[in-house]
């Protein structure tokens, strides 16, 4: 290819990303104008346009905006209306809108539906949502739907997501199959899941399991790592003393002693 030939390539495709970028800019500055035109308005008819807006826009900017606001609205009749839209014929990804909508309002009355979707025949993007959501909109039928599945899950995705969920729950019947799973689970990423669940349900019970996980060298250094993490999520002071002694240990894998470090910190601070 002569100089020439390059040099015209190059303005062509400088050009069509200036073009794409005006376009991109564009759709931005009118989604924008769209929120602000409808200003701090919390009632039916913001609702209204918000959800027509989330359903039906083009505007790949102007959906995950208005989701944003409709979870700020919350309240009783935009999680009816997203209940009955979840239930309706919806493309995945406006769906996973709503999943997080439903995460954000954190209102049980929705656990009923999240729960027939995670056993559903969902996309696994779906499913891994609907898990995280059910961390959040919490309940009874939540945690029972959540330990009942956790062992069983085929999809590593999902079922890691189940498990962070288990921890934003707290719920400290969770904490033998979590132990379990951060100790002999055959994948080390969901053993690194189960670790930091552990941290969030924030219970003493938690404190030896995670320091004997953090102190055996038989665990892979990841698994290690946010074991103590998790230590320091747990804010439990007791750990100052094999976190301190994990950060010094010459001997001592450079990512664990660097978490034990900041671990420490945070105890400490």
């Amino acid at each position: 290819m002569t100089s020439n030939k390059k040099n015209q390539l190059l303005e062509q495709l400088r050009a069509l990303a200036e073009q794409q970028l005006s376009e991109r800019t564009q759709k931005r500055d009118l989604a924008v104008e769209k929120m602000q035109a409808l200003g701090t308005r919390e009632d039916a008819e913001t609702q209204a346009v918000l959800l027509e807006y989330l359903t039906q826009s083009d505007n790949e900017l102007l959906r995950p905006l208005a989701a944003s606001r409709l979870g700020e609205i919350g309240g009783s009749a935009v999680l009816h209306e997203l209940l009955h839209q979840l239930e309706s014929d919806i493309g995945d990804d406006v769906r996973i809108l709503m999943i997080q909508i439903l995460a954000e309002i954190g209102d049980s009355n929705a656990s009923e539906l999240l729960i027939s979707m995670l056993e559903g025949d969902y996309a696994s993007e779906v499913r891994q949502r609907v898990a995280m959501a059910l961390g959040k909109t919490g309940g009874e039928d939540a945690f029972d739907a959540l330990i009942n599945s956790v062992n069983d899950e085929g999809d590593n995705q999902v079922r890691q997501q189940m498990i962070s969920a288990l921890g934003w729950l707290a719920d400290e019947r969770a904490i033998p199959d979590l132990v379990r799973i951060m100790q002999t689970d055959t994948d080390k990423e969901t053993q690194t899941f189960a670790a930091e669940a552990l941290g969030r349900i924030g219970s003493e019970r938690c404190y030896e399991p995670l320091v004997d996980t953090l102190q055996n060298r038989k665990y892979l250094p990841i698994v290690r790592y946010y074991a103590a993490y998790a230590l320091g999520l747990l804010g439990d002071e007791r750990a100052i003393v094999p976190l301190q002694a994990i950060s010094e240990a010459p001997s001592e894998h450079g990512w664990v002693a660097q978490m034990a470090s900041e671990s420490l910190e945070k105890l400490q601070s």
